[in-house]
């Protein structure tokens, strides 16, 4: 995981996007970060060897770039199996068709599977992924929005039977939160002079990316320096806002070194080793020294998949001359994924 030690950032806006869906979806979700922005299926209904089109529109409303991103249509491969293979390419779809891999249908869009980032050469769809950059306030861009389908036949069935069928779109994609705490350190003499001069103390800013995944860093400011050496505690509050799961990826090992192995997070990954965690990274300027509490080398579990907090202890050693800032940066690198469920409904015509 990289952070820079020395990073300064100014205060990143926070957008807040409605989208409603177009088609035959509903409206859409809503999020920090990358959000399914229309949803929708050719039909409602569908009879017996007929070809059916699903999609997905998906888009970056966060305010960082979304990476290794792809999508799976979940919930139809064991009943929709195309024995036959009539829309391997030939039939449903005469070119470009997303064929089955192991009863697993895949996208038509080789760039939406989940092995795109895999060359040819060794099994996968080209070498490369989808990367969506954010929406740029100070250019007047919108977030990048990306398009997948799948093609599918729907089963055979008996003659005047009909089954609903409930399948799931989900979408994976890499992301990070930042903050930027700012700490004010003053004397103890000039902490009273400016009570006793009816002065407001200053007040700390932090400054946050528009992120699933939200961060606080709560302490108790400013800082009175009253001895040589003065500790205090931080509190960082995590708590995942944007209605989806945090993965880490496990890579070939348990020690999660290859935590952005994004194809980890699929169900068919042992999920309870990697879904609802991430990783954090805790670094304080010059100035300040932290506790081992802050020294982060496992994933942070999330409970119920929604929050966990962390104190550790800050420490500073000199007494400043002049009212002074120093700078906490909290970074988390996490995998995340997204559904939307969606309803077909199969009418039985043999």
């Amino acid at each position: 995981m990289n952070t820079t030690n020395t990073i300064y950032l100014s205060a990143l806006s926070v957008f807040l996007i409605l989208i409603s869906g177009c088609i035959t979806g509903p409206a859409a979700t809503t999020g920090n970060g990358v959000i399914i922005k229309d949803y929708d299926v050719e039909f409602s209904d569908a009879y017996g060897g007929e070809c059916i089109d699903f999609g997905i529109l998906i888009k970056n409303t966060g305010s960082v770039t979304a990476e290794n991103i792809f999508v799976e249509l979940l919930g139809l491969d064991e009943d929709w199996y195309d024995s036959d293979q009539i829309s391997w390419g030939r039939g449903c779809r005469s070119q470009d068709g997303g064929a089955w891999d192991r009863r697993e249908k895949r996208a038509n869009e080789p760039e939406c599977r989940f092995d795109a980032y895999k060359s040819t050469e060794v099994g996968g769809s080209g070498g490369y992924s989808i990367t969506l950059l954010p929406p740029d306030p100070l250019r007047g861009t919108n977030g990048e929005e990306k398009h997948c389908t799948w093609t599918y036949m729907a089963p055979r069935l008996p003659k005047d039977t009909d089954i609903t069928y409930t399948p799931t779109m989900r979408v994976y994609y890499q992301y990070h939160t930042d903050v930027i705490k700012a700490i004010t350190l003053m004397s103890k003499d000039e902490m009273k002079n400016l009570i006793e001069q009816g002065k407001t103390l200053p007040i700390d800013t932090q400054s946050s990316s528009s992120s699933p995944i939200k961060i606080d860093v709560v302490t108790s400011t400013p800082i009175r320096m009253y001895s040589d050496s003065i500790e205090f505690p931080i509190t960082i509050n995590i708590e995942n806002v944007g209605g989806g799961v945090a993965c880490v990826g496990r890579g070939s090992d348990e020690n999660y070194n290859n935590w952005d192995s994004i194809q980890d997070c699929r169900p068919s990954q042992e999920p309870d080793k990697s879904w609802n965690k991430l990783m954090l990274e805790i670094d304080a300027g010059s100035g300040i020294s932290l506790s081992s509490d802050c020294d982060i080398q496992n994933p942070i579990i999330l409970y119920k998949g929604d929050t966990n907090s962390i104190t550790c202890t800050a420490t500073v050693d000199s007494i400043p001359l002049e009212r002074i800032q120093k700078m906490i940066h909290v970074r988390a690198d996490y995998n995340y994924f997204i559904d939307k469920e969606i309803q077909i409904t199969v009418h039985g015509n043999v």
